[in-house]
């Protein structure tokens, strides 16, 4: 298996598209689509990379939530704009629905064993975008203290 095919290049189209359309049903500004759909596309491409070339779908889930949760707390400074728009909208492509529907599936029928690897697949994809978020935004929280720290001390100083 390569990891470029085309069976990757349909996936990437397929989560800028779905990223958009998830916005635009939640009627996000219209300014603001094309990064939405941007954040989709990352989401899926650090996800796909990380999941073939190092493996565990847990890492995969956080190292590519991490990544659209900087590049959502990026474009909002930069939009003037929450940066909860890009996030959610972006993480559309990472969110384990179809793990969640075959545990369910194969719980209903009565198939232990193949419910709980799904069931499985989707803590661990559901643990890791909770991870990233918090960590991204942790770190974010932490640098807006500093910066605001920054601003105080020169206000008082003067400068």
């Amino acid at each position: 298996m390569t990891y470029f095919n085309l069976g990757f290049f349909v996936s990437l189209i397929t989560a800028f598209i779905a990223s958009g359309s998830f916005a635009v049903i939640f009627q996000t500004n219209k300014r603001h689509l094309l990064k939405v759909c941007i954040a989709g596309l990352l989401s899926y491409f650090v996800f796909y990379t990380v999941k073939f070339f190092i493996g565990p779908l847990f890492l995969a889930a956080f190292i590519s939530t991490f990544a659209v949760s900087l590049y959502g707390e990026i474009s909002a400074r930069t939009s003037h704009a929450p940066a909860l728009i890009f996030i959610v909208a972006g993480l559309i492509p990472t969110v384990p629905g179809g793990d969640s529907y075959y545990s369910m599936k194969y719980l209903i029928m009565g198939d232990s064993q193949n419910a709980l690897k799904y069931l499985g697949n989707t803590g661990a994809t559901a643990i890791g975008i909770a991870l990233g978020i918090v960590c991204c935004s942790v770190i974010f929280g932490i640098i807006n203290d500093r910066l605001r720290q920054k601003k105080l001390k020169a206000k008082k100083t003067g400068h």
